[in-house]
């Protein structure tokens, strides 16, 4: 025990006061204000992440049919993050920047972009400028697709104020479900679903956004493939979150089948992923190679796409994201 002993004069009488302290009460007192500055400091610790997401707000870039939509529907589970579906779709196909295609490719289309909710006349000065001071939410999170990327409309100061990472999945995957749903869209009549265009299938631009990010603005590469995603969600999310520099929340694996309003914009498109619940688990598979990728009943179209974009998903693979080895 410390004892120290305190002799004040008050109306002429002395008082001696005795104040015992011990060591373990000190400890004890000592434990609880710690406690209550650790629980005070980790209220914190998110509002500390969520500012440094909120200087660079998230991109991921995807070809299309690539398991993109549910990786979006995943993230907006997430607590800190507030979404925006395709935002540069609008821009690209509609108003001042709108892109121009080959006129039969814009033939092929127009049905499609006559069935669409896309805004007719956005900028993608608009629409960077949307996610980029987005406030509802400490995180910023948009999925897009890699043939909305007009190098002349987001120069590299735009590109800049993103954190940028990006989703693959193998051609032979990617071109099927393409053509499969542009003809399920076409016999069904009404959806915006109604085509298959190669042009679209977005791997040349994949690299070339992989070349900025990396090589131009020097980000460390974030490149996740769907195989890997579906057989461990939760482990390519978690190691997808550390990278971008994201909470890790493991209930964003799983969610409540709806159509978010932001799906609408393209009636037809999104109907596999607004039913789904998760990620189907599926067993991975290695790189395809161009031989193995395509098959002798696929139409000619999608054959030469696959062909086509089988080198530059062989080169990127290798580069991916992995999940931390299981204990």
């Amino acid at each position: 025990l410390d004892r120290v002993s305190h002799t004040m004069a008050r109306n002429g009488a002395t008082t001696t006061t005795v104040v015992v302290v011990t060591a373990g009460v000190a400890l004890c007192i000592g434990v609880l204000l710690w406690r209550k500055k650790s629980k005070a400091a980790s209220k914190k610790d998110g509002s500390a992440a969520a500012s440094q997401g909120t200087t660079k707000p998230i991109i991921l870039w995807a070809p299309p049919r690539s398991v993109s939509t549910a990786f979006e529907r995943a993230v907006g589970e997430h607590s800190m993050v507030e979404v925006f579906h395709e935002h540069f779709a609008d821009p690209y196909y509609f108003g001042p920047d709108k892109f121009e295609a080959e006129p039969a490719a814009a033939a092929n289309m127009k049905d499609a972009l006559e069935a669409s909710l896309l805004l007719r006349d956005s900028t993608y000065e608009s629409q960077v400028a949307e996610i980029t001071t987005a406030s509802k939410r400490p995180f910023a999170f948009s999925k897009e697709l890699t043939i909305y990327y007009q190098a002349t409309k987001m120069p590299e100061a735009t590109m800049a104020k993103f954190t940028h990472c990006f989703l693959m999945r193998r051609p032979d995957k990617v071109m099927r479900s393409f053509w499969r749903v542009a003809q399920e869209g076409a016999e069904e009549g009404g959806s915006s679903s109604t085509y298959f265009n190669p042009d679209e299938a977005g791997f040349k631009e994949l690299e070339a956004l992989v070349h900025v990010a990396t090589v131009q603005l020097g980000q460390p590469l974030i490149l996740v493939d769907a195989d890997d995603l579906l057989a461990d969600p939760a482990g390519v999310l978690e190691a997808w979150c550390a990278a971008v520099g994201l909470p890790w929340e493991a209930g964003i694996t799983s969610w409540e089948a709806c159509m978010p309003e932001t799906w609408k914009k393209w009636p037809g498109w999104h109907d596999d992923a607004a039913t789904s619940t998760g990620f189907a688990p599926r067993k991975p598979k290695s790189a395809a190679t161009s031989a193995k990728a395509a098959k002798p009943e696929d139409p000619e179209e999608v054959t030469a796409a696959i062909l086509e974009a089988q080198p530059i998903y062989d080169r990127l693979y290798e580069k991916r994201l992995r999940a931390a080895p299981k204990p």
